[in-house]
């Protein structure tokens, strides 16, 4: 492979492994302390058995659930309202998907909150999985009038 291509592949593979989770929600919304190590484990490695952007990024759409906001309390509009609330889920080992905080299930995967949002955003503007827009040929498209003229 490229050296570019090891660098890129490289982006998307773990730092560390997770680390116990520090929050001991134990109420409906959040069960986060109903997870052992083997769940964060094996949540971490299925996320990370793929080094590709778009694969990870689909297992990230799979395990949230972005609600429309039910109640939108007036403020100054210093800035803009949140147009959708999100819910995280983690797989346990028995298949079932327990609801934890973000905090949880960023520190599982070791991922940023900013990757996320935007991918859950793409996905709720789009309806689609996320697609792949780096690199490709953006020269011919802008070259295309004058090929069209040439030709004829």
């Amino acid at each position: 492979m490229w050296k570019r291509s090891l660098a890129k592949e490289a982006l998307y593979e773990p730092e560390n492994l997770p680390n116990n989770l520090k929050c001991n929600h134990t109420s409906r919304a959040f069960q986060c302390s109903s997870l052992t190590m083997r769940d964060l484990l094996t949540f971490h490695n299925r996320f990370y058995s793929s080094h590709l952007k778009l694969k990870q990024d689909a297992l990230i759409v799979k395990f949230t659930q972005a609600l429309p906001v039910k109640r939108r309390r007036p403020k100054n509009n210093t800035h803009s309202m949140k147009s959708f609330q999100t819910k995280y889920f983690i797989s346990s080992c028995e298949g079932l998907l327990i609801p934890v905080c973000q905090q949880s299930f960023l520190s599982t995967l070791n991922i940023s909150r900013s990757r996320v949002q935007r991918v859950i955003e793409n996905f709720m503007k789009t309806g689609t999985n996320p697609t792949e827009n780096r690199g490709g040929d953006h020269k011919s498209s802008k070259y295309k009038d004058k090929k069209v003229a040439v030709i004829d």
